[in-house]
């Protein structure tokens, strides 16, 4: 089926530039690949199961204790999947770790990087109004990234090379998203009770691991800004060296995260895809230190609690509110709905549910939302 399209000349600009470098090989295939990923992000807004649920009592239990003992004293998780280079042949294997192993030093952190050192979506008007872009729709594949780095860093110190990294990255979320859908398969895992999505996994090696470097890892853009999820939630930072190397290392902030337990990387729990505990640290990093994001997910949650639970509904209110600060499309408008609110549901703030007037889905506030307002 053939569409017509129109587009502004500055946007127009943009795509023939990322053509000329070599990113898309013609418009027709950026267009596609943009309207993949649109469709992807849409249709992977979780249920509340994306989060352990677990009272916080303020005090560790025996089997809190445990469990941080299995994760220093475990052996290594070691996942074996077959891969493929961006040709699709020939199949190689590759281990995957990422469990921590028994450490008594960790590897040195690096101060977070400044906000205009980032780069900021949509927005000139203020860190509040920079919301992440709404293709970072996941937290447990910057999870995964971050633990990545954390082990290449617990060996080379402060820093390693960006592109060392982000290929080690994505090699291990691949074989870690291919395993995770297997099981989600085998189980009958619907669409909105898998943790899987933002992992790179499928047909499309190279496609599905490329998406994932530019919007879940951190990396440096030609004008020197810092873009990709791990970057702009200042869990890294990334800085050229003497030599001209573009090297990557952990804020302190990226460091306590990367080592906290994690249900499926630590415990083989496929039904969650964050603990409790790393919700309740992402929240309080968010508003001590990324306060766009803080602010975004107030917003929704606000505006769930209010009444105003369709995307359609929602769309709507966000227009309304950040049209004329973004000056952007509608259809960035509902990208930018979409991973705000998969990111929330994943948070265990809101979820998800078919409406039975025929609305399709709408959003509810759970009682963690109404705690965290």
């Amino acid at each position: 089926m053939r569409y017509i399209v129109e587009v502004s000349e500055s946007r127009a600009d943009a795509i023939n530039s990322l053509i000329t470098e070599g990113r898309y090989k013609s418009v027709g295939q950026f267009i596609v690949t943009a309207i993949e990923n649109q469709i992807y992000l849409e249709e992977s807004e979780p249920t509340t199961k994306g989060v352990t649920s677990t009272a916080n009592t303020g005090k560790s239990s025996r089997s809190d204790h445990r469990r941080h003992a299995r994760l220093f004293e475990a052996k290594p998780l070691t996942i074996i999947k077959k891969s493929h280079d961006e040709t699709g042949y020939p199949e190689t294997n590759t281990s995957v770790i990422l469990k921590l192993p028994i450490q008594k030093t960790w590897p040195p952190t690096v101060s977070m990087p400044r906000f205009d050192q980032l780069a900021s979506y949509l927005s000139q008007n203020g860190e509040n109004n920079a919301w992440l872009w709404g293709q970072i729709n996941k937290i447990l594949p910057v999870k995964v990234g971050l633990r990545v780095l954390y082990l290449l860093l617990v060996d080379s110190g402060e820093s390693v090379e960006l592109e060392e990294f982000r290929d080690k990255a994505a090699d291990v979320a691949f074989a870690f998203g291919d395993m995770i859908r297997e099981q989600e398969d085998k189980r009958g895992k619907k669409r909105g009770e898998r943790i899987s999505a933002g992992l790179p996994a499928g047909d499309e090696p190279f496609k599905s691991k490329t998406r994932y470097k530019s919007h879940f890892l951190g990396y440096m853009r030609k004008d020197g800004r810092l873009d990709g999820a791990m970057s702009l939630l200042k869990l890294v930072n990334v800085h050229k060296d003497n030599r001209g190397r573009v090297l990557i290392g952990v804020t302190e902030a990226g460091a306590d995260f990367a080592r906290l337990e994690n249900p499926p990387i630590d415990l083989s729990d496929l039904e969650h895809s964050l603990a409790q505990k790393e919700v309740e640290f992402y929240l309080k990093h968010i508003q001590k230190n990324v306060p766009g994001e803080f602010q975004a997910i107030q917003w929704l949650l606000k505006t769930v609690s209010g009444g105003i639970t369709t995307r359609e509904e929602i769309n709507r209110q966000l227009k309304e509110k950040m049209g004329q600060i973004w000056k952007t499309s509608d259809a960035v408008i509902s990208t930018q709905r979409a991973g705000l609110s998969s990111r929330t549901c994943e948070l265990g703030l809101i979820n998800t549910e078919k409406s039975g007037n025929g609305a399709g889905v709408i959003y509810k506030i759970t009682d963690r939302g109404k705690t965290f307002l």
